[in-house]
């Protein structure tokens, strides 16, 4: 993975070898993300490692992701490739492309990574023809099971998440992504009390605390997910092992939000 190590921010990747828990349950968004991107024109701003972007471009009819990371472009362009998928160098903050071009636009894990969401938010709009759907996935902030992450500058629970949205789109419905109990005792042992702290950071300390702060209260985590959520061969999950469900996304594990323009 050394490919990925000048790649800002936290990266999900099939490739880690310790990545598997949270590589499925970021999957089983992407899964979900399928019922609405099938034979559409879509968008996928700051696509990572490229993996999800390339499972979407399975059921659509035309797929690009960008990111500015030049490291991420390459690597993504040499492992996937088809005759509709595009990997590009963009800020998500200036959409490289006219108004009107992508019929849905996703962004996994993304919005807690930038510092204005907001000007991500107003760019994935504006790139959206009329009938157009945004689709956002990312951590909810009240979920006390994951650790620390140090690259966030913001966190959201699901009503902050459907205000924020709300801002842009004209229809927003949040849903949340739970975990099966055999995904929860695996990743029970991460938490922690600063975890705890940020769960309940309802006055946004998280967004004034300089980075090397939170990494020193996450315990010095770095670049990539270190032993999180390794497991033995035989405890290996799949999407089953996830749900997705508009009740009781305050206590979900991620917070799923589907935007009408």
């Amino acid at each position: 993975m050394s490919r990925l190590q000048d790649a800002p921010g936290d990266k999900i990747s099939p490739d880690h070898e310790n990545i598997t828990p949270l590589f499925m349950r970021r999957m089983a968004a992407y899964d979900f993300f399928r019922n609405y991107v099938q034979g559409r024109k879509v968008l996928e701003v700051g696509f990572g490692d490229g993996y999800g972007t390339f499972y979407l471009s399975q059921v659509a009819a035309d797929t690009t992701g960008i990111d500015a990371s030049s490291s991420l472009i390459d690597y993504a362009r040499s492992k996937y490739v088809r005759d509709n998928l595009f990997f590009l160098k963009g800020d998500a903050a200036r959409i490289p492309f006219p108004a009107g071009s992508f019929e849905a636009v996703v962004s996994a894990g993304m919005l807690e990574n930038v510092r204005d969401c907001k000007a991500v938010l107003r760019e994935m709009d504006r790139v959206l023809v009329g009938y157009g759907t945004a689709l956002v996935v990312t951590q909810n902030r009240r979920s006390e099971l994951d650790p620390v992450n140090p690259h966030h500058y913001r966190e959201f629970g699901a009503r902050e998440l459907e205000r924020t949205l709300k801002k842009v789109f004209s229809e927003v419905q949040v849903y949340g992504l739970f975990g099966s109990g055999r995904y929860t005792s695996m990743m029970s042992g991460h938490s922690c009390l600063a975890r705890k702290f940020f769960a309940a950071d309802f006055m946004g300390i998280r967004r004034l605390l300089p980075r090397p702060v939170i990494r020193a209260m996450a315990g010095g985590r770095k670049e990539g997910h270190g032993p999180l959520g390794s497991m033995p061969e035989e405890a290996v999950l799949t999407l089953d092992d996830f749900r997705i469900d508009a009740s009781g996304a305050d206590k979900a594990l991620d917070l799923i939000a589907v935007c009408k323009k």
